[in-house]
């Protein structure tokens, strides 16, 4: 298992699998290769298969203490499942949405660079036709778009923080 490592934060993105906690959808990556350790582990228990994954998927992930009990229900070595694949890696698509000040440049320009720094396959696009962002419901500029949904709206997230969001979102 330690030689299956991600190799950089764009590997770890791509191994995030989702999993229902107290009703919200919760990114765990690793998880994956977490269940197959576990399985090599020889438990016999359910409690002690719960035990062995948790303890195993907190190596790679934050898990709060006041939720580990739903932790232990939800991974209890079954795979979550996973979205139908193609074959192709999915890409993500960025959407800057301004009119073209300089805080929508910069955003652009941080956008682009998160997306160089994680090394993930993403489409970074400007939207700057007003009827677009109007009908986008936007009300400040510039916004950020992933995958359709709104992230940030009216200011301008530096690097880190748009590396953070497109881990969520992944």
């Amino acid at each position: 298992m330690d030689n299956d490592k991600p190799c950089c934060p764009a590997d770890a993105l791509r191994r995030i699998r989702q999993i229902k906690i107290n009703g919200s959808m919760t990114g765990i990556t690793m998880l994956d290769e977490c269940i197959a350790y576990v399985h090599t582990q020889n438990c016999c228990t359910d409690t002690e298969i719960r035990a062995a994954l948790v303890k195993r998927v907190r190596i790679y992930n934050y898990i709060p203490k006041s939720v580990e009990g739903q932790y232990c229900r939800c991974t209890d070595g079954r795979i979550p499942e996973e979205p139908v694949r193609t074959g192709e890696e999915t890409m993500t698509k960025i959407e800057v949405l301004g009119t073209g000040c300089a805080k929508c440049k910069r955003l652009f320009a941080n956008a682009e660079q998160a997306v160089k720094d994680l090394k993930i396959a993403a489409e970074v696009v400007k939207v700057d036709d007003l009827d677009e962002i109007v009908n986008r419901g936007v009300m400040l500029t510039p916004a950020l778009f992933i995958n359709g949904d709104v992230v940030a709206e009216g200011r301008v997230p530096d690097v880190n923080e748009i590396k953070s969001m497109l881990a969520e979102g992944q």
